[in-house]
């Protein structure tokens, strides 16, 4: 049995093909087909959160405004941050990579915005209270918080272990509520911002050989409709 792991923006390989014990059948291992489809079905619905994300974005103005992305430095954040750069927002890219964080960098910048990029792990709550302190300090502000970093495990809940359990929870759910505790002391002194949590069909819909990814983003949604009222202009996506 076979199980495969990769952070947001990333497409999952098919599992290598492995020597079947004997007695074993094929039901409790993902094949090669299963585990691409979920992978390219992840891929469409990357596609979708952007094209559904950007047109919400259309809807506010953010020229000037200072808008953090977690996990900005590839996929949905970096496509979320090119349009953010087009309405003129300043921004700030997390991320784990130095290497990505250079790339998104010259990115963003080269499409005339103002972009500060961060290392920073959200599994990490220290790193997290760096990370809002170092922004508030070059910009005075953060009126956006976009809590996009995520991580996906692929393969049947047989071989999932409870680290893997943990690995999701502590990106997909804790990584966003300590982001926004973070941010929101100073988005309610100003009275203002606004909290978007990327949370995908996956917290509405659970699906075979995504249980901890969907488990985690179960998590987050109830954390953001529960917390709504009392948080300014949270959206769940």
């Amino acid at each position: 049995m076979s199980k495969n792991k990769r952070a947001a923006g990333e497409v999952a390989k098919s599992p290598p093909q492995q020597p079947r014990q004997a007695g074993e059948g094929n039901q409790g291992r993902p094949s090669g087909f299963l585990a691409g489809a979920l992978a390219l079905g992840a891929v469409g619905l990357g596609a979708w959160l952007a094209w559904r994300a950007t047109r919400s974005l259309r809807e506010v103005d953010l020229k000037g405004q200072v808008v953090l992305i977690t996990g900005g430095s590839r996929g949905l954040g970096l496509v979320l941050g090119r349009e953010l750069a087009a309405q003129g927002a300043h921004l700030v890219v997390c991320a784990r990579d130095p290497d990505e964080l250079k790339r998104a960098f010259d990115d963003l910048s080269g499409r005339g915005a103002r972009v500060l990029a961060l290392r920073c792990d959200v599994t990490d709550p220290e790193q997290i209270q760096e990370a809002v302190a170092t922004v508030l300090a070059r910009w005075g502000r953060i009126d956006v918080l976009i809590n996009n970093a995520g991580t996906i495990c692929v393969g049947p809940e047989e071989t999932m272990t409870i680290d893997d359990y943990k690995a999701a929870m502590d990106t997909n759910f804790w990584g966003p509520l300590h982001m926004t505790r973070a941010v929101l002391p100073h988005m309610r002194q100003k009275q203002r911002g606004r909290i978007v949590n990327v949370a995908s069909i996956g917290g509405k819909v659970s699906v075979p050989h995504l249980v901890p990814y969907s488990a985690s983003k179960f998590a987050l949604v109830g954390l953001s409709e529960g917390c709504g009222p009392s948080w300014p202009g949270t959206a769940s996506w």
